[in-house]
């Protein structure tokens, strides 16, 4: 699933100026993992859309500063057997490549433009617009912001609270985290924190009272090939 919002985050922009930038991200429903993540300050994009589909389906980098633990070759996946078949993964974060085979998106012109459809069609991935006005259709990506919102967003300087009553005096202010700071912290948070946090979704039929971290579910497949 793809979609966008705003987050409730102040950020500092080159030319000075202070505004909410804009999340899209790519969530795989069935780990719910988030497997690609776009930051924007004016609006996403229709290249911003496509610039998702090449960033899931390509292993993340490891970025300066972060630790090494975040490496894919500590994570639970066989990351030999993955690197000898994928030699990219050498030097990548702890992200799964998933290669999606349908997308479902919004009615947003983004996700509806031809440039990102021709994307799609040229990677073999078939697009399904959700029903408008349909919640539920979007539930698991709706549920997924609001994650990020209280697990990361909050603890973020510049954060300011949907509800009026929660906001600081000067949320503005507070923000010190330029837009390209601010998707540093927000793509490590994915891989150290989201990654490994159990999901209540995420079930194993030998232990289905215990959650699943997103991690642990793309490794079983891969083991068994």
């Amino acid at each position: 699933m793809m979609d966008s919002t705003v987050l409730d985050a102040f950020v500092v922009l080159d030319d000075g100026v202070v505004e909410r930038p804009e999340l899209t991200i790519a969530l795989d429903v069935a780990t719910r993992t988030i497997c690609a993540a776009v930051l924007r300050a004016k609006g996403t994009r229709s290249v911003d859309a496509a610039l998702l589909l090449a960033q899931m389906m390509v292993p993340a980098p490891m970025r300066p500063g972060w630790a090494e633990a975040l490496a894919m070759e500590h994570s639970v996946v066989p990351y030999e057997r993955l690197l000898s078949v994928d030699a990219r993964l050498e030097g990548a974060a702890a992200r799964p490549v998933i290669t999606p085979q349908t997308i479902v998106v919004d009615q947003g012109k983004v996700f509806v433009s031809s440039s990102f459809i021709a994307a799609c069609e040229s990677l073999g991935i078939s697009v399904q617009p959700a029903p408008p006005g349909n919640g539920p259709a979007k539930g698991h990506v709706e549920r997924t912001f609001s994650s990020i919102n209280t697990l990361f967003v909050q603890h973020v300087a510049g954060y300011t609270s949907s509800h009026t009553g929660e906001r600081g005096q000067d949320t503005e202010g507070e923000a010190v985290w330029t837009l390209a700071q601010l998707d540093d912290l927000l793509q490590e948070w994915i891989i150290c924190g989201w990654q490994e946090r159990e999901h209540d979704g995420l079930r194993h039929p030998m232990m289905p009272r215990c959650g699943w971290p997103a991690t642990a579910i793309p490794a079983t497949p891969a083991a068994r090939a």
